[in-house]
């Protein structure tokens, strides 16, 4: 344990307070963030570990996906319309915090218009993908435009049934009265 301000924080690797690979604490939080979410219908959870290793030819690569600064979990998550979002999840035990390089990253996902949640509790991400598994209040307003449009499509060919029979049934009484 260390202290901070007179708090004892849990230690994590390398001495951060609330990071999550590798530390055990965000460790333990990913876990439970993975069974909670993927057991949610529409949801299929992966680990992002980046990492840096070296290839058997000595080449150095990168591992995982978003690179440097990705967050340490990535959700596949079914929205109501059908669509498959995918959302970002950065597990933050405590009160951890953001690393240079997941600032930079979170910010260029947000001007890309990305998905990125920090999850500090299961009950953050639980929230999170059950949001994006709603139906958004402007798609749900599109879809009531597009059966209000079918409905009145289907009322305009009663209509012009109906005034079509009623201009049949004035010619056969015109005829019936001269």
């Amino acid at each position: 344990m260390q202290s901070d301000g007179g708090r004892q924080l849990p230690l994590t690797a390398a001495g951060s307070h609330g990071g999550a690979l590798p530390g055990a604490i965000g460790t333990a939080l990913e876990d439970a963030v993975v069974e909670a979410i993927g057991a949610l219908p529409g949801v299929t959870v992966h680990r992002n570990q980046v990492r840096r290793a070296t290839l058997p030819g000595g080449a150095r690569v990168l591992t995982g996906i978003g690179g440097k600064g990705a967050p340490d979990l990535v959700a596949e998550v079914r929205a109501a319309d059908g669509r498959t979002l995918l959302v970002w999840l950065e597990c933050k035990a405590n009160t951890g915090a953001l690393n240079p390089d997941q600032k930079r990253w979170h910010a260029a996902a947000e001007y890309e218009r990305r998905h990125v949640v920090i999850i500090r509790e299961v009950a953050d991400a639980l929230d999170a993908v059950r949001n994006f598994q709603a139906e958004s209040p402007i798609r749900a307003l599109e879809r009531r435009i597009e059966e209000l449009t079918a409905e009145r499509d289907g009322l305009m060919d009663v209509l012009a049934k109906s005034t079509r029979e009623v201009t049949d049934l004035r010619a056969q009484l015109a005829g019936v009265v001269s």
